[in-house]
C-alpha cells in the first residue's frame, strides 16, 4: 500500500495542478519504497524530490507573479521552507528518523495544497488567470 496517498479533497481544481502536486505523491511514496535498502538510490530520489519542488514552485510562483496575488511572499516563503528541509535531509541520519523524515514530506505537501494552494487557486479563478505548461 502506498504512504502518501492521493486523495480527491486535495484538488484543487485544476487538473494541470492536481497532476503535478500526484507527482509529489508519487516521488514520496518510491522513497518510501527504498526504505533505507538502497543508500545512494535514496539521495537520487530525494534529489528529484527537490528539483521537482522547485519546478513546481515556480510554475506557482510565476502565475502569482504575473496575477498580482497577494500572499505572493508569504507563499514563497512556505515553498522555500519546503525545499530547504528536502535539502536538510540529505545530510541526516536517515536511520535516525527515516519515518519522521516522510512523515514530513508527506504531511507538508497535504497541508499546503489544502491551506494554502487551494485558496491561491480560487484567487487565480476569480481572476480568470488561466494555467498551462507553455
Amino acid at each position: 500500500m502506498p504512504f502518501a496517498i492521493w486523495k480527491e479533497e486535495y484538488s484543487v481544481g485544476v487538473s494541470l495542478i492536481d497532476g503535478q502536486h500526484q507527482k509529489f505523491f508519487e516521488i514520496i511514496n518510491r522513497i518510501h519504497g527504498v526504505r533505507l535498502k538502497e543508500r545512494e538510490e535514496t539521495y537520487k530520489i530525494i534529489e528529484e524530490l527537490k528539483e521537482y519542488a522547485q519546478y513546481h514552485f515556480s510554475f506557482e510562483e510565476k502565475y502569482m507573479i504575473n496575477s498580482h496575488y497577494p500572499d505572493y511572499e508569504a507563499h514563497r516563503q512556505q515553498h522555500k521552507y519546503y525545499i530547504a528541509q528536502i535539502e536538510l535531509f540529505k545530510y541526516k541520519n536517515f536511520k535516525d528518523d527515516y519515518q519522521g523524515i516522510l512523515n514530513f514530506m508527506r504531511d507538508w505537501l497535504v497541508n499546503h495544497i489544502l491551506k494554502i494552494d487551494k485558496g491561491m487557486y480560487k484567487f487565480f479563478e476569480s481572476k480568470g488567470v488561466e494555467l498551462s505548461e507553455d
